[in-house]
């Protein structure tokens, strides 16, 4: 990561204009592997302890 300002200047302009291009849509439409973020997660884990109010 850049250290200066100048650099961090930079990188946010060379950033918010990849953005703007639309450059990470075409990327990933171009894209070999489906990455389309259609995660597996696992299910929520049952508690053994009951609040009993």
């Amino acid at each position: 990561m850049p250290r200066s300002r100048r650099a961090v200047d930079a990188f946010h302009a060379v950033t918010a204009l990849a953005c703007r291009l639309r450059v990470p849509e075409l990327v990933a439409r171009h894209s070999k592997e489906d990455r389309g973020g259609d995660w597996h997660l696992p299910d929520m884990p049952v508690s053994a302890h009951r609040d009993v109010s």
